[in-house]
C-alpha cells in the first residue's frame, strides 16, 4: 500500500498522488523526448515499474495483487499521467488500465483472471482492447469480425484496425459478432485471445500524427481458435459489456485530456505574460485573454462534472451514460483548444518541430477521434434528448 489504511481519505489521496508525481518524474519524464524520437517507449520495462507500484490495479482487489482503492484514485492517477509533456505514455497505460482489463476483471472466469489479470495487474503481461475496425469504427453494429462456435471452443476471423499496444500486447480483449440477430445489444460477444495464438497476425503503424512513443497497429484473425472458457460473461453479452467499460474509458480520457489542457494553459499563460507585441503583453490582447478565460472556465466545470462521477463511481450507483459522454467530449475539445492556444501564444517558437508545443498539438488531435469521435458522442448524447 501507498499510505496507511489509518490516514484520513484526503491524506491518504494527498499521498497517492505526490508517490505517483515523484514516480513519474524520476521514471518517465526525463525519457519522453528519447521515446518521441525514436517512435517507441521501453514497454515491457516501463509496465513492470508500474506493476511494481500497484498502478496498474489501483481499484483491483488485494486478492489479485491490486490496491483495492476507489475511482478517485483512478481519477489522480490519469491526471498525473496527463501533466506529462506526451500524451502517448499515458494512452498506452490507460488502454491497458481501464480499457482491457476492466472487462477481465468483472467478467472473467476464476481461470481467466488468474492467466491474465494476475500478471497484468504485476506489469508481467500488456493488454490491449480490439474494438474497432477499418471500415466501421465506433459503430458496433457493423462489426464483421466474427466468432463462429467448433468443438471445444470458437473461432475468430477478421481484422482490427487502430489498436493500441496492438504489437506489445500478450492479450486481446476482442469484441466480435456472434449471431445474424438485427438487435446488436444480443448480437456481440467478448473474449480474450492470446496474441500469440495461431492464426493472430500483427502488423504496427510505421508513422502516426501524434502519440508517436504509443504502439499502435492492425490485428488480423484467422481461423484462431479461442476455448469456450475465454468468453467474458456469455455468448451475446458483449455489447453490455463494452458499453460498462465505456464509461470508465470515458472518465478516464476526459480526466486525463482536462489535465493535459492545465498543463498546456499554464504555459500559455504564462509566456503570454512575457511575450510582448506591439509594446504589449500578448496576455493584454483581449482574444488571447478571453481564450484562456473560456478554456479556464471549461476545466472548472469540468471537474465540477468529475467530482459528481467519482462519487457514482465510488458508491452512489448513479447512472454515467450521459455523464461520461460529457467528460471524454469535453476533456478532448479542452486540450485540444489549448494546445492550439499555446501554439497561436508562442507562434514561430511553438511550430518548430523539437519544440514540446508542437507534440501537445499533435498528440491532442486523437482525443477527439479514439474511444469514440466527437460526432459519434454528440449523436448518443441526442440520444437523451429526443
Amino acid at each position: 500500500m501507498w499510505v496507511s489504511v489509518t490516514e484520513s481519505a484526503h491524506a491518504k489521496a494527498a499521498a497517492f498522488q505526490r508517490s505517483v508525481r515523484r514516480f513519474l518524474e524520476d521514471q518517465v519524464a526525463a525519457h519522453i523526448d528519447d521515446w518521441e524520437r525514436q517512435g517507441a517507449m521501453p514497454a515491457r520495462e516501463l509496465f513492470a515499474k508500474f506493476g511494481d507500484r500497484g498502478l496498474l490495479g489501483i481499484e483491483r482487489d488485494l486478492a489479485w495483487g491490486g490496491l483495492g482503492l476507489g475511482f478517485r484514485f483512478t481519477r489522480l492517477f490519469a491526471a498525473e499521467l496527463g501533466s506529462l509533456d506526451c500524451g502517448g505514455v499515458g494512452m498506452a497505460v490507460t488502454s491497458h488500465t481501464d480499457m482491457s482489463t476492466p472487462a477481465v476483471a468483472t467478467h472473467g472466469s476464476e481461470e481467466v483472471r488468474e492467466q491474465y489479470l494476475r500478471p497484468a495487474i504485476a506489469g508481467c503481461a500488456i493488454g490491449a482492447i480490439a474494438l474497432t475496425e477499418p471500415a466501421g469504427g465506433s459503430d458496433y453494429a457493423s462489426l464483421s469480425t466474427w466468432l463462429r462456435p467448433v468443438s471445444g471452443g470458437y473461432r475468430i476471423s477478421g481484422k482490427k484496425a487502430y489498436i493500441t499496444n496492438a504489437t506489445i500486447a500478450d492479450f486481446l480483449v476482442v469484441l466480435c459478432r456472434s449471431s445474424e440477430s438485427a438487435e446488436v445489444s444480443q448480437a456481440l460477444t467478448m473474449v480474450v485471445v492470446p496474441s500469440d495464438s495461431a492464426g493472430v497476425s500483427r502488423s504496427a503503424y510505421p508513422d502516426k500524427l501524434g502519440n508517436r512513443c504509443c504502439d499502435h497497429g492492425e490485428v488480423v484473425f484467422s481461423e484462431c481458435f479461442v476455448p469456450a472458457s475465454h468468453v467474458l460473461g456469455g455468448v451475446g453479452l458483449g455489447y453490455g459489456i463494452q458499453a460498462e467499460q465505456f464509461i470508465r474509458e470515458r472518465l478516464v480520457s476526459g480526466t486525463t485530456g482536462a489535465a493535459h489542457a492545465r498543463r498546456l494553459l499554464n504555459s500559455a499563460v504564462a509566456y503570454s505574460r512575457e511575450r510582448h507585441v506591439f509594446g504589449r503583453r500578448v496576455a493584454d490582447y483581449q482574444a488571447i485573454s478571453e481564450a484562456m478565460v473560456n478554456i479556464d472556465a471549461g476545466l472548472t466545470l469540468l471537474d465540477a462534472l468529475l467530482d459528481r462521477c467519482e462519487a457514482a463511481m465510488d458508491g452512489n450507483g448513479a447512472d454515467l451514460g450521459k455523464h461520461s459522454l460529457i467528460v471524454k467530449l469535453t476533456g478532448a475539445a479542452l486540450w485540444n483548444q489549448a494546445a492550439d492556444l499555446l501554439m497561436r501564444v508562442e507562434a514561430g517558437r511553438g511550430y518548430l518541430v523539437d519544440s514540446s508545443v508542437q507534440r501537445a498539438w499533435r498528440d491532442a488531435r486523437a482525443a477527439s477521434i479514439a474511444g469514440g469521435t466527437e460526432e459519434t458522442l454528440r449523436r448518443n448524447l441526442a440520444g437523451y434528448l429526443t
